[in-house]
């Protein structure tokens, strides 16, 4: 008698297959033949949590053994017959071999279990009256898979996704036909389309858990992640999946309880048939969004530079192909707490085209771009072009930022950071100050206006306020003081910084502008950087003096200067319920018109685009989001040409530019973006035709009602 039961099993998984096989090699007919099983062992199992079934003689079909008992550690047994109660008749010089189906259920303890099947004869009422043959004892191991994920303590409704992690660990024998399946519970009256679940596929992209149902009224939100109709689970595989996770603008407060099955299904249609193991409930809080961050401006500093000899922090660390560095926020400058920071990040020293990233240290890196960069082009030659762009980023909670060089393939790029000033939530309603203010592009500054007959360029010379107007072309270590308050339509009164567009044009040698409040120090960081003959403009927020004014400072040769003023900071005389607030979110793109169906943007064309509800940004709610952070590249102009960014679609043509950029120029530029009414925006192109890409790294809510959710 031999019976060939398997090493191993697990708990939920579907039936292993075996055998066993007796032989009567007496010569003469066994009478009253029955075969039984005794299982023993000391996982403590119960029969009803053991299933065994045997095969019909001369069928496909299988029958369950009954089984009665418990496995315990002092001698207790599980035990059952196959085949008829009362025995039949075992023919003479006959092998016998029966095919087994046995699993063990979800919940029952692992351990060893120990099988032995005898060939016993048996009376007329199936009462054992003796033991023909024993099989040698087979010992089976039973295991237990876990699951387990961390899910996150707490959402923000209309947040940035938040990651957290979850894994399987299958000690035991191959799982096939395995899934997880995923349900939310909860008191929130949560729905489905109001939770974005993502989760790492093996290529590292993120692919979205499809979710249905509620939470209302005791019900279940539900979803699946992997194959809907299974894969093999290998034995002793322990993986770990990443998961990224967010709630919708509009979804209401409460808890959210999650848990994990690792189920087994049926390939064909995907039912679930058993479950193998159940993660412990995590219950998540979803709360309402806290109020967005007033600005801090700073007087601007220089707080990496990874070009050799720097004396600043990553100094000689020149990021390779895919290279990441952490940015540190200087302790005493930018408070704990702060959500998020004002920088201005120069390339310089490309060896190839590429892109830099920027997201907060920690977090998962997305597909954007905060500076574009060349290692040649208009302007430039091999390893000196020098592309300053204004960004505006998350950092982590122990203030850090990550910037990355985006190509996993390409060349090595320095990068230069500085620090331009800080939003935090800490006194953002407390009073009115460092609170957003969009305005109606005004040109303050123009120095070709200040030359008789101005220099070439084209000014438009009556645009720039009278008080500004006999600036002059600033030759080298020049400075400029250029009055910002109360020019155009600009407000008199309540400006603590300026965001400004800075243009330079006319370079005779290499050089950097520096723009600060009149009156303060010089700071030790610069704006916007060029190379001889190099046009070149970026966005800046610059602190404004006592009486509203700026300092431009010119070193290297003689340049000219365009200032315009596209919006301001607050100070604490404005009404804290007036402006609007910043809440940064994981940047996310908004748009790529190169991406498969895109189209690029015609000569004198706008493109509407939306950003609300979308990247991070939340849906409008009762007028807010009012604007966006954003960061828009154009690439692959035909000819030499602009984008302008406006609420809504303008009528050709447009006077004021956002982004000007050369034919075959991949060029970006930050963009405090104005939404429209719908959430949208619209993107102008003056001539020929350009791919434009968006993306956005946080947003702009009313004061008045700063939380959305």
């Amino acid at each position: 008698m031999t019976v060939n039961a398997p090493a191993q099993l697990t708990t939920g998984n579907q039936p292993v297959a075996f055998t066993g096989t007796a032989t009567n090699n007496s010569g003469a007919a066994i009478p009253n033949a029955r075969y039984d099983i005794t299982f023993t062992g000391d996982p403590g199992l119960t029969a009803d949590q053991l299933v065994l079934e045997y095969q019909l003689p001369g069928s496909t079909s299988f029958a369950p053994v009954p089984l009665t008992g418990t496995t315990t550690a002092g001698g207790g047994s599980i035990t059952g017959f196959f085949g008829p109660p009362t025995g039949f008749t075992f023919p003479a010089d006959t092998s016998i071999t029966t095919n087994f189906r046995i699993s063990v259920k979800s919940g029952a303890p692992s351990g060893p279990l120990t099988s032995v099947v005898k060939l016993d004869t048996v009376d007329g009422n199936g009462v054992v009256t003796g033991t023909v043959a024993t099989s040698a004892p087979a010992t089976t191991q039973i295991s237990t898979p876990t699951v387990s994920i961390n899910a996150p303590a707490q959402l923000t409704i209309g947040g940035a996704p938040v990651a957290f992690a979850g894994t399987a660990n299958n000690p035991g024998a191959a799982i096939n036909n395995a899934r997880y399946d995923i349900a939310f519970t909860g008191d929130a009256g949560l729905t489905a389309d109001q939770i974005t679940l993502k989760y790492q596929l093996p290529d590292s992209t993120f692919g979205t858990v499809p979710l249905t149902g509620s939470t209302a009224n005791g019900g279940t939100i539900s979803g699946y992640f992997g194959p809907q109709n299974g894969f093999t689970f290998p034995a002793g595989a322990t993986p770990t999946t990443n998961f990224t996770i967010a709630i919708a603008s509009g979804a209401p407060v409460g808890a959210l309880t999650s848990v994990v099955t690792l189920d087994t299904v049926n390939p064909a249609t995907g039912a679930v048939t058993g479950t193998v193991a159940t993660s412990a409930p995590k219950v998540t809080q979803i709360v309402a969004a806290p109020p967005g961050g007033a600005y801090h401006a700073l007087t601007p500093q220089r707080i990496t530079d990874t070009r050799t000899g720097s004396t600043q922090p990553n100094a000689g660390n020149t990021l390779p192909a895919g290279g990441t560095m952490t940015v540190q926020m200087p302790a005493g400058t930018v408070p704990d707490g702060a959500t998020s920071v004002a920088l201005s990040v120069t390339a310089v020293n490309a060896t190839s085209p590429g892109f830099l990233s920027a997201y907060p240290t920690g977090s998962t890196a997305n597909v954007t771009s905060v500076v574009n960069f060349v290692p040649g082009g208009p302007g430039c030659t091999t390893q000196d072009c020098v592309v300053p762009n204004l960004v505006i980023a998350a950092i982590s909670s122990d203030n850090k930022l990550t910037i990355q060089n985006g190509p996993a393939v390409g060349g090595s790029v320095d990068v230069v950071v500085d620090l331009e000033g800080y939003f935090t939530t800490a006194d953002a309603v407390a009073s009115g100050a460092g609170h957003y203010y969009p305005t109606t592009a005004t040109r303050v500054a123009d120095t070709h206006c200040g030359e008789n007959p101005p220099a070439p360029g084209g000014p438009n010379c009556a645009a720039v306020p009278a008080g500004n107007a006999m600036l002059k072309t600033l030759t080298d270590g020049q400075t400029a003081d250029v009055a910002v308050s109360g020019q155009g339509t600009l407000p008199a009164t309540g400006m603590a910084a300026a965001v400004v567009q800075l243009t330079v044009t006319n370079t005779a040698t290499n050089g950097y502008l520096m723009a600060y409040a009149k009156g303060s120090t010089r700071p030790t960081a610069s704006n916007v950087n060029w190379v001889a003959g190099q046009s070149t403009s970026t966005r800046a927020i610059v602190p404004l003096g006592a009486a509203g004014n700026l300092t431009v400072y010119n070193f290297g040769g003689s340049a000219d200067v365009v200032v315009d003023v596209v919006g301001y900071f607050s100070n604490s005389t404005k009404a804290a319920t007036d402006g609007a607030l910043f809440t940064p979110v994981n940047p996310g793109r908004v748009v790529d018109t190169r991406a498969p169906g895109g189209q690029p943007i015609g000569a004198t064309s706008s493109r509407t685009v939306k950003v609300a509800n979308v990247a991070g940004i939340p849906a409008q709610v009762n007028g807010s989001p009012t604007a966006a952070a954003l960061n828009v590249t154009a690439a692959n102009g035909t000819v030499n040409s602009f984008l302008t960014v406006t609420p809504d679609a303008i009528t050709p043509p447009a006077t004021t530019s956002d982004l000007n950029f050369a034919a075959g120029e991949v060029r970006a530029n930050a963009d405090l973006a104005t939404l429209s009414t719908t959430g949208n925006i619209s993107i102008y192109n003056l001539a020929g035709q350009t791919d434009a890409v968006v993306d956005a790294f946080g947003y702009f809510t009313s004061a008045a009602s700063p939380a959305i959710g």
